[in-house]
């Protein structure tokens, strides 16, 4: 599933597609290699969800998504 990786007050922005995904985040395979600030949006199927960003390597990037306090 394509999806857009939003950081930087949305200025900043990394194309993907979404390899995996839970209820309690997702796996991204980026289209370029990009480092992501930790404190991120995943955007996906007319969703924007906050994630914070678990681990980065090789194009890849796995994500968890923050839940609403």
């Amino acid at each position: 599933m394509p999806a857009t990786l939003v950081w930087g007050d949305g200025l900043l922005r990394a194309a993907g597609t979404i390899i995996e995904q839970s209820s309690g985040g997702a796996r991204v395979r980026l289209d370029e290699e990009t480092k992501v600030a930790a404190d991120c949006y995943l955007l996906f199927s007319h969703r924007l969800e906050p994630c914070r960003v678990i681990w980065q390597a090789q194009g890849s990037i796995g994500l968890s998504f923050v839940l609403p306090e």
